[in-house]
């Protein structure tokens, strides 16, 4: 069919193909919001082509469905007007029974030649009716979620937004996001600012509204929230602060802080293309209660970005052999060997951010084989896998976060999700690193999606990352 309908009894959603695989979303009958006379999910390249979601060879697939859950998977290409494809996403929504919010997972994928095509702005808008007296809600702290900042939408202050424009990655830059109100007039305001945005925005109103999340909006800059009216748009990336999602050489050069000796030497001497590259995003959509206020919206949001999990006594996972001989942790009986393997662990969770691995496209790429950024951005041998062995261990949330925040950027980066030149889709990318000491190969560098498709890539690559998340 063209559609299904998801009744979790705290909301419904009327799921489609096209634009938006959230068509509506109804509470008691009354639509609080909709993708009509929207953009939906678009994405707009360096010519300003605007491509959205289109129903043309779309898939739309049942997953799951019971009395607990259900989830519905699209895929298919943003198009332009005249039928050219820019992109392909993958948009994955899980509804729960008596939850108003849905969970969103959606994965962009590049599958044109990205010196002929990239992206400016990438993003997500819907149509809200939130009724009078409307509200822009904005978290401006992702440690503090609760904290956020209140504006007043109205003929004189018709639209503002919240943007982190910075962060500190690779050795330099600085954590900056801004929230801003525009007049009517299309003045700007700066309402508020710091380092670290929060992962949330909501517009609100008298009748309701609509609440957005993603995980991590912060870290993987540059992110945006814009509330008008009528109108809520979440940009992945945004361009607004003038940056472009491009993968020329020497843009990306920039961003990896290279001396000007390191850019001569690799510049001229390889030509790439990001084709096959994905990026996955953690989101959280919710209609709004009448009158409901930032702690509610908050709170809400908190569900997206620091999720429940319930965990399996790691006793049993022993006793059964689940995941084979796996002692649980015991820092009684074995209190230095214990000691020993939290420090090794929180040494290399430091090393997959602390060294910079920050923004749209290198979030939680670490920790690689050096421990810090140059040379051998692929290799961590079983590191990856084994962390969900500790994690099974103890059940502790930062072993968790490291595990599924790794694999994950892992399986975006470094796994080809199209064919392209050199590339087989399903295949685990690989590049030729330089010896010891010297750099001057594509694997010396985060280029993550190159140089070639192989079956593996040493022991770096096993089906235990995946599975075990």
């Amino acid at each position: 069919g063209e559609r299904v309908v998801i009744d979790t009894g705290a909301a419904r959603y009327v799921l489609a193909k096209g634009p938006s695989p959230i068509s509506r979303i109804l509470v008691n009958d009354e639509v609080v919001a909709t993708a009509e006379g929207t953009r939906g999910l678009y994405v707009i390249d360096q010519l300003g082509r605007l491509g959205v979601s289109s129903a043309e060879d779309e898939s739309m697939v049942v997953e799951s469905r019971g009395p607990v859950a259900a989830t519905v998977r699209f895929e298919g290409f943003y198009r332009t007007s005249d039928g050219l494809p820019l992109a392909r996403h993958i948009t994955r929504l899980e509804a729960f029974a008596g939850q108003a919010a849905v969970k969103v997972t959606h994965t962009l994928i590049l599958t044109n030649d990205s010196d002929r095509v990239w992206f400016k702005d990438i993003g997500w808008e819907l149509a809200v009716a939130p009724g009078v007296n409307p509200r822009a809600l904005f978290g401006v702290s992702r440690d503090e979620p609760e904290h956020h900042v209140v504006q007043e939408i109205s003929s004189a202050t018709p639209k503002a937004y919240a943007l982190q424009e910075s962060h500190f990655m690779f050795g330099h830059g600085t954590d900056s996001f801004k929230v801003v109100k525009i007049d009517a007039r299309g003045d700007e305001e700066i309402l508020s600012a710091g380092e670290e945005m929060g992962d949330w925005a909501a517009l609100a109103g008298e009748k309701g509204g609509l609440l957005v999340s993603v995980r991590e909006a912060a870290r993987q800059h540059p992110k945006e929230f814009e509330i008008s009216d009528d109108r809520v748009v979440i940009r992945l990336f945004s361009g607004r602060a003038g940056e472009e999602l491009d993968f020329d050489f020497f843009t990306l050069a920039e961003k990896w802080n290279l001396g000007e000796l390191t850019v001569e030497q690799v510049g001229r001497l390889y030509s790439h293309s990001a084709v096959g590259w994905s990026k996955t995003h953690e989101l959280l959509i919710s209609p709004l209660p009448a009158g409901a206020d930032c702690e509610q919206a908050a709170g809400i949001s908190l569900l997206n970005s620091r999720p429940v999990y319930v965990h399996v006594d790691p006793r049993w996972i022993y006793e059964t052999k689940a995941m084979g001989n796996l002692h649980p942790k015991d820092s009684a009986g074995y209190p230095e060997a214990e000691a020993l393997l939290e420090e090794i662990v929180g040494h290399w969770n430091g090393m997959a951010l602390d060294p910079g691995f920050y923004g749209f496209v290198d979030y939680y790429s670490g920790p690689t084989f050096t421990g810090g950024m140059g040379r051998r951005y692929r290799l961590t041998y079983t590191l990856r896998g084994d962390l969900w062995g500790v994690y099974a261990r103890s059940g502790e949330r930062w072993i968790r976060e490291f595990a599924a925040g790794t694999n994950r950027a892992f399986m975006d980066n470094h796994i080809a999700h199209w064919d392209g030149p050199n590339k087989t889709k399903g295949l685990y990318m690989s590049a030729t690193s330089s010896a010891s000491g010297e750099l001057g190969r594509k694997g010396d560098f985060p280029f993550y999606w190159e140089e070639r498709t192989s079956t593996h890539s040493s022991s770096s690559t096993n089906l235990n990352q995946f599975m075990y998340d």
